[in-house]
């Protein structure tokens, strides 16, 4: 059981939710809808996707708990498990074993897309997840741009991959590729648009919450000498940097919410933008007023809700 705890089943379960809402709920139905067609050996390029993002990712909550565990034994002493019921010796080879698995994945992956860069940046997320871990988590913003960029990447993988797989089969289909010529429709720019935009949203909420959860955690980085925001900047420069990112988050959320209603006035998203809005001042409100660990970890909770509240309008967007 330890050993499933230290992977965080709960967050790799939302991250496997995410993954399959972005693919099954917009990019499936991008392709599909625009030209009518479909993926090849989807099924196994899907199950890849999957696998390496999972694995992975559960490399990373290890590794961070391996580097972490002092600071840790202060700020969450009930949940340290390295150095415990787990030895250090077998949680780096636990890390070894998901990240190696993962990073097979994505070179199968690479080898089915005959694509280079899908290896690179799956080394260039392990390398990410692993000196964020034993070094720049502790450097002021660094770590917090770096777990956003992984959250990014997340999003991105799946219209990446997708992509990567239609483009080839256009490639190999000069019939298809004449078709949507005189078709005049471009499902992989249609594709990218959605990604990105989504992925956008999952950097900046992530950002946010990592900043909140440095204010979370002062007592025991500071005790570890972490150089981060509210140890450097102070917990009330802290958080007005935290609000202002936060209105930018909202301003850009109304934004595309209103061009899209231009597009297809569709009220439902309309209900999801208000919604996340609405939690977005909840969690203004809950960041000003709390004083305590207690408080703070609400407001997280809060962008979670958040987060997940605006992947779920992948379902009722009509793509």
């Amino acid at each position: 059981m330890d050993y499933i705890k230290l992977i965080r089943p709960i967050n790799l379960l939302m991250t496997a939710l995410v993954v399959c809402l972005m693919q099954f709920c917009v990019v499936n139905p991008i392709i599909y809808n625009t030209c009518g067609l479909s993926i090849d050996y989807f099924p196994v390029i899907f199950s890849l996707l999957m696998v390496s993002i999972i694995t992975i990712a559960a490399s990373g909550y290890v590794i961070n708990d391996y580097f972490d565990t002092k600071i840790d034994e202060i700020n969450r002493p009930q949940r340290v498990i390295v150095g415990k019921t787990i030895t250090r010796s077998q949680a780096g080879t636990y890390f070894q074993t998901l990240l190696i698995i993962g990073n097979l994945a994505g070179i199968a992956l690479a080898i089915m897309l005959r694509d280079i860069t899908t290896v690179f940046i799956y080394a260039g997320v392990s390398g990410i997840l692993w000196f964020y871990s034993s070094s720049y988590k502790r450097q002021l913003l660094l770590g917090n741009i770096m777990i956003a960029i992984c959250t990014f990447l997340c999003v991105f993988l799946v219209g990446y991959v997708s992509n990567k797989a239609l483009i080839l089969k256009i490639q190999n289909n000069q019939e298809l590729l004449q078709m949507l010529i005189l078709l005049k429709s471009d499902p992989v720019q249609a594709v990218w648009r959605w990604t990105l935009g989504y992925a956008l949203f999952a950097f900046l909420f992530t950002l946010i919450r990592e900043m909140v959860k440095d204010i979370e955690d002062i007592e025991g980085d500071r005790e570890m000498e972490c150089r981060t925001m509210p140890i450097v900047w102070g917990v009330t420069a802290s958080k007005v940097v935290i609000s202002v990112i936060t209105v930018i988050t909202m301003a850009l959320v109304g934004f595309f919410s209103i061009a899209y209603l231009d597009a297809a006035s569709n009220r439902v998203v309309a209900s999801f933008a208000v919604t996340v809005e609405a939690l977005c001042l909840f969690f203004i409100y809950q960041l000003w007023t709390a004083k305590c660990r207690s408080g703070y970890s609400a407001a997280s909770l809060t962008l979670k809700i958040t987060m997940l509240a605006g992947m779920l309008s992948t379902i009722i967007v009509d793509i």
